[in-house]
């Protein structure tokens, strides 16, 4: 190669590789769309997942009559497939506890379903919880983890990263048989975080559309989802600002207390959350670079 030639090439080779180091412009893009549709499904779809049942002496009480119903929170399988419900947004994972102390221990379990209308008026809907009967005067708890993970996110937030920069980013249609806390749920590295901005459910198992308002200002706790073999029943550690960058997953940790509730169920109809998707620098410019280093090192030893 003539030397005019070979340094034509490099220069080239150069002006190419900037161009391809300079990465494409961040967007704003929903990254899960979950919206409320009567047109889901036209029957009752089981999970994928199903509950397990314990009865033990939960509460301390030195009987052994109180009831628990868990799906284990994990990240690895779908609470519904694809193939169960083929809408956009629609694989999410998660868990899902109830327990019913000083109830009867021969309780019938719990049900993790898709309805259509969910047997009520309005959208089709995830029904989770229990439709067992706790009895009255007696206490139980529920506690209710909806994930979204990076690798179902959509418009380019599975390959890219991911920040939330709006105040309104986050929105779920969320309903109950009594009355829940629900907070927003991010994933930051290996680390679950719910925030000190909260809302309360419905009661009559009518999902309301709720928004955030502030969900870049308020502050966040760490949670760890897997304690106690995934039954969600770990208390949050200490709220504080957290900087919501390179997000892992998102989604909405609901929970709640009661007594001579008829039935412990809740309602998920539609989620949302838009973020700043960050492209990542291209490798072609490194690999670029990596031949300019060879032609030189070829016209350095000719």
């Amino acid at each position: 190669m003539k030397k005019h030639q070979f340094q034509a090439l490099a220069a080239s080779l150069v002006a190419s590789a900037a161009l391809l180091a300079i990465p494409a412009a961040s967007h704003a893009a929903l990254i899960v769309d979950l919206q409320a549709s009567t047109g889901w499904v036209t029957g009752g779809v089981t999970s994928n997942r199903t509950g397990t049942d314990t009865i033990g002496d939960f509460d301390g009480g030195g009987t052994n009559n109180d009831r628990r119903n868990v799906i284990a929170f994990n990240t690895t399988t779908p609470m519904f497939t694809s193939g169960q419900l083929p809408v956009q947004s629609g694989t999410f994972y998660g868990g899902k506890n109830n327990t019913f102390f000083g109830t009867n221990a021969t309780l019938v379990g719990a049900n993790n379903q898709i309805f259509d209308g969910g047997g009520l008026s309005g959208a089709d809907r995830y029904v989770l919880g229990s439709a067992a009967n706790p009895g009255a005067s007696f206490l139980q708890t529920a506690a209710l983890v909806s994930l979204w993970n990076k690798t179902d996110f959509l418009n380019s937030g599975a390959t890219n990263q991911v920040n939330i920069t709006s105040n309104t980013a986050f929105s779920v249609q969320l309903g109950a048989q009594a009355a829940m806390t629900a907070r927003w749920l991010v994933q930051i590295g290996g680390l679950y975080y719910v925030s000190n901005e909260n809302f309360t459910t419905s009661t009559n198992l009518t999902g309301q559309v709720r928004n955030s308002t502030g969900i870049t200002t308020t502050t966040w706790a760490p949670i760890d989802l897997t304690a106690n073999g995934g039954n969600l029943t770990a208390t949050p550690g200490t709220y504080a600002s957290l900087t919501l960058d390179d997000i892992q997953s998102v989604g909405v940790y609901a929970s709640y207390s009661a007594s001579s509730i008829q039935n412990a169920r809740w309602t998920l109809e539609g989620f949302s959350v838009d973020a700043l998707v960050v492209p990542e620098p291209s490798t072609y410019a490194m690999l670029l670079g990596g031949i300019i280093t060879l032609l030189l090192f070829r016209r350095r030893r000719a």
